[in-house]
């Protein structure tokens, strides 16, 4: 339970208190996108670039984590997971705003120009930068839509739609109901072109008849 993972984490050295691990431990939590999505546990040169640490103060960190059982290293043998989910739960819970918005913000940066648009995208909108946010989300879709992942291309133009306005907010409406119809999402295909139908002004009607 929540709570057993608490009390195991307060057993622990300070070090799990502090900020950098807490990141470590979050890291997971925020490669999360969504129900049913694929999880993207932390790669150690991301955990470099977002904490900024030497290089032997990070890894004193891990192989702390790994040894009092909180840590292990994923599959790919690149990068960590936690060892029980509850365990980002429990940290998560214990930040401020504040520390969230910062640790997304880090990932997002540290993500910059590694292609991995998804993430950018699910970190930028945490981080509260719309903007940035919309720009990821939109490369997302492409990327998805070019491996034919329409599921996955719906979740994106539909948050794109949610950040743009006017006409590319139609746009975006418009496309993640085709991605929704490719995907199989007959219904949520519909649901999404009532709503386009919908929208105030012509450009959302001019969009649907297309």
């Amino acid at each position: 339970t929540a709570l057993q993972v608490r009390n195991f984490l307060e057993r622990q050295p300070v070090i799990f208190l502090q900020h950098d691990c807490r990141a470590l431990l979050l890291g997971q939590l925020f490669h999360r996108f969504g129900h049913g999505a694929a999880q993207f546990p932390p790669r150690h040169q991301l955990l470099s670039d977002v904490l900024g640490l030497p290089a032997p103060r990070l890894l004193e960190a891990l192989r702390e984590a790994v040894a009092h059982g909180v840590v292990v290293v994923d599959e790919s043998g690149e990068g960590y997971r936690l060892r029980h989910g509850l365990m980002t739960e429990v940290v998560a819970a214990d930040l401020l705003p504040g520390e969230r918005l910062d640790l997304h913000r880090r990932f997002a940066l540290a993500l910059a120009g590694s292609g991995q648009a998804a993430q950018l995208a699910h970190h930028w909108y945490e981080a509260g930068d719309a903007e940035q946010a919309l720009e990821a989300s939109v490369a997302a879709a492409w990327a998805s839509e070019g491996v034919h992942a329409y599921t996955e291309a719906h979740r994106h133009w539909l948050r794109a739609a949610e950040l743009a306005a006017g006409p590319r907010r139609a746009e975006y409406l418009d496309r993640s109901a085709r991605a929704a119809e490719f995907a199989g999402d007959h219904d949520q295909a519909v649901r999404l072109l009532d709503q386009l139908l919908a929208s105030p002004g012509p450009d959302g009607m001019a969009v649907a008849l297309l």
